[in-house]
């Protein structure tokens, strides 16, 4: 999950790629998740952790085209610093956020001959949006299906960005920018995206519009269910599951 501290962190190590080390930083809005097309040498990366009082840092450079880890660097930072200079190294929402992520973890979706990839516009992983921040979303499946995706706001409520989204044969394999675009805004905190794709129809969620969005009126529980259903032993219906979480903040 992103921070305000991982924000600082990444403007901070920006700036010294420029100033210092003269690299051409290229904009993570670039991403398309294609490695022939995307404009990219190499990609940073990189995570942190609590370690007693201070935070651990790792940074990895990787090379784009193959995914070989070119160099890397480690750190600590003493937590103090974060709190004497109003830094949260927290998304707002943790500690539910991260109960919430527990219980999708249980009976998910893993392997199977369906294969769902999704990403946005700034990749897969650590993501972070500043308000007004615009979002993009990318899908590649490997057969024709049907996708949902289910957002899960900061505050708890659940809207549904598409239902019944259907793959055809001539997307098969391909990747597709999904037509709607996204502006981060209210509220912000963590949250998470679900993907879910299968060989045929979703059994449908129970909806209420509100200000333009289909907002889920159902419990997480019966949320899950209805998106990953039941599986019998002689089930023909394929399914796939992935998540994405995204840190929202305010600028």
């Amino acid at each position: 999950m992103g921070s305000p501290f991982s924000k600082r962190l990444y403007q901070e190590l920006e700036q010294k790629l420029i100033s210092t080390a003269q690299f051409n930083v290229l904009s993570q809005n670039l991403f398309a998740g294609n490695i022939e097309l995307d404009p990219y040498d190499y990609i940073i990366t990189g995570t942190y952790w609590e370690e007693n009082d201070y935070l651990k840092v790792i940074v990895v450079l990787r090379n784009y085209k193959t995914g070989k880890a070119e160099a890397s660097i480690e750190s600590k930072l003493k937590k103090e610093f974060c709190t004497n200079n109003s830094i949260n190294f927290l998304p707002e929402n943790f500690i539910i956020a991260n109960t919430k992520n527990k219980t999708f973890t249980e009976n998910e979706i893993v392997g199977g001959d369906l294969k769902l990839e999704v990403w946005t516009n700034n990749g897969r992983d650590n993501l972070l949006y500043t308000e007004n921040d615009t979002l993009r979303l990318y899908i590649r499946t490997n057969k024709e299906c049907y996708i949902r995706f289910v957002y899960y706001l900061a505050d708890g409520s659940c809207v549904l960005l598409l239902d019944d989204f259907y793959v055809g044969i001539d997307k098969v394999n391909k990747v597709y920018q999904l037509p709607d675009e996204f502006v981060c805004a209210e509220p912000f905190g963590a949250e998470m995206l679900q993907v879910n794709a299968q060989t045929e129809k979703f059994e449908p969620l129970v909806t209420q519009q509100q200000h333009g969005y289909n907002f889920i009126i159902e419990d997480l529980g019966e949320i899950i269910k209805k998106n990953r259903g039941f599986k019998k032993l002689d089930d023909k219906i394929l399914k796939a599951e992935t998540r994405l979480v995204i840190t929202t903040m305010p600028q």
